[in-house]
């Protein structure tokens, strides 16, 4: 074998070496996590992480205070999960016409407790101008849910409430 194809070999063996490096390198880069809220009049739609693989859409009728939230199938790609709570309940809001929301969700990583169902990776946020309180919201999740047909329906679960705001506005 020449000197010329053993540097031959030896270059394409670096340059492997150097392309697997900086692919794994780039592989494991974090990866970007994206949350999107819109408000309309009547509707709003945020969206947050579930797990590291899929993420929940949520959807707040702001005339009847109905949340709902659905999950899509990695598989089928339809909505196979679905959550639900009624924010003028839990608020403490008697006349929801007067009533004005926003709502965000953050990531929040819970600590695995006993059991199999934990607490979804992102926790939701509903806040009312006019009262001043906001509440907080999380989704029982359990990972085993990817895999089956039918993802849950359950309530969502009621984290904690706050009062943000001391002085009530005028109707």
């Amino acid at each position: 074998m020449s000197s010329k194809r053993v540097w031959s070999y030896a270059g394409c063996v670096a340059l492997g070496l150097a392309l697997g490096w900086a692919l794994s390198w780039w592989h494991h880069l974090p990866q970007a996590q994206a949350t999107a809220t819109s408000e309309r009049d009547d509707l709003i739609i945020a969206t947050g992480p579930v797990d590291e693989e899929g993420e929940a859409v949520f959807v707040l009728d702001t005339l009847t205070g109905d949340i709902k939230a659905y999950v899509i199938h990695p598989f089928t790609g339809k909505f196979s999960g679905f959550f639900q709570a009624n924010v003028l309940k839990d608020l403490g809001i008697a006349n929801p016409k007067r009533a004005r929301f926003t709502m965000v969700t953050g990531q929040q990583v819970f600590r695995r407790g006993p059991g199999v169902a934990q607490m979804a990776d992102c926790v939701l946020y509903v806040a009312e101008l006019s009262t001043g309180r906001m509440v907080a919201y999380g989704l029982p999740w359990n990972r085993a849910f990817r895999t089956s047909a039918r993802g849950p329906t359950s309530p969502m679960v009621r984290l904690d409430g706050v009062q943000f705001r001391q002085v009530r506005i005028r109707d």
